[in-house]
């Protein structure tokens, strides 16, 4: 997995939930 792909991954969930949070549990999953 490429580091702009988990960007983007990140950013799905931020959108998918609107919870900044996602963002940390993300890239942990």
């Amino acid at each position: 997995m490429k580091k702009g792909d988990l960007a983007v991954v990140s950013a799905y969930y931020s959108l998918d939930t609107g919870c900044v949070e996602v963002l940390a549990g993300a890239p942990s999953a």
